[in-house]
């Protein structure tokens, strides 16, 4: 995954603080974003296995990784318009910040928790 997304993410942070933490993290200065961002390189970069799908109703998919082994999994629906692959694209690999986020905290407070018991 990305860097470690538990270094991008910090709790409360807002998701336009998020976003320019991972642009910065990919290289791009900080007011001076190219448009459009290209969530796709980003993804790539990160090692996110990413496809296009036809779909009727879904506009983009997270697929969690069930073990250590597994690598996260992004579909976005072919059938859209650019704009709206990018805009699915960047709105999937927010929730794959995100969730590793949480889950490194999360797994953390567990240990320390459980640490204590025994």
């Amino acid at each position: 995954m990305c860097k470690k997304a538990v270094d991008i993410y910090k709790d409360g942070m807002s998701s336009e603080e998020l976003a320019i933490k991972v642009l910065e993290w990919y290289g791009y200065e900080h007011d001076n974003f190219p448009v459009p961002i290209d969530p796709f390189a980003i993804m790539r970069k990160c090692g996110i296995v990413y496809q296009f799908m036809n779909s009727k109703k879904l506009e983009g998919v997270y697929i969690v990784p069930e073990n250590e082994g597994d690598v996260p999994v992004v579909g976005i629906n072919c059938n859209r318009p650019i704009t709206r692959q990018r805009f699915s694209a960047a709105h999937e690999l927010f929730y794959l910040v995100y969730r590793e986020s949480i889950y490194e905290t999360v797994s953390r407070i567990f240990k320390a928790t459980i640490g204590r018991c025994y």
